[in-house]
């Protein structure tokens, strides 16, 4: 159960390393007024990045709380 909550702390922590590194990234590449469908795909994706990321470290914080369950 520790390991469970270090998973899930250090992936919180990635996260809030990350946070600015993506806004900057959709400050740098005119995600504020997209003007091409190119650049608006692009958009989405900075702004997929973040939700996933948020549900990958839960599933991976639940996986190791459910697999120790099972011993």
């Amino acid at each position: 159960m520790i390991l469970d909550i270090f998973y899930f702390m250090a992936g919180m922590i990635i996260y809030q390393l990350l946070k600015p590194d993506i806004s900057q990234a959709r400050v740098d590449n005119g995600c504020l007024a997209p003007e091409t469908p190119g650049d608006m795909a692009v958009c989405l994706i900075f702004d997929a990045i973040i939700p996933y990321m948020i549900i990958g470290v839960l599933a991976t914080a639940a996986g190791y709380v459910t697999a120790g369950g099972w011993k």
